[in-house]
């Protein structure tokens, strides 16, 4: 079974959308419902984070986020979930969203890279 995660989409123009809005961010339509969509993307670009307004954070410093792009032109903001000795992340490899608990237990989207790729 392949790997989803649930975005909103309009159910006039079938656009997925993220984040969450009150209307489509393309047709402006308030017609939206929730869909699973395929939660495997492509790193289209990431950074190295070294400091943080947060506490929680500080105990994870240096940690990787990056910019992944899910079928659909769909840009999700992701910490990088990189085992350690692992070659740091390159620029168009494939990568698995999933949602876990980070801050206050609020869930955020950590990318795994594919197996093989």
């Amino acid at each position: 079974m392949s790997a989803t995660i649930s975005l909103q989409r309009c159910n006039d123009c079938a656009r997925p959308q993220y984040p969450m809005r009150e209307l489509c961010g393309h047709c402006l339509s308030p017609n939206i419902s929730m869909t699973n969509v395929d939660a495997h993307g492509t790193l289209l670009s990431w950074t190295r984070l070294h400091a943080s307004m947060e506490p929680y954070f500080h105990d994870q410093l240096p940690c990787l986020v990056g910019e992944v792009r899910l079928v659909g032109d769909v840009m999700i903001m992701a910490h990088l979930d990189l085992a350690p000795g692992n070659p740091p992340p390159q620029s168009g490899m494939s990568v698995r969203l999933s949602l876990r608990p980070a801050l206050d237990d609020q869930p955020a989207y950590f990318a795994t890279p594919e197996q093989g790729a």
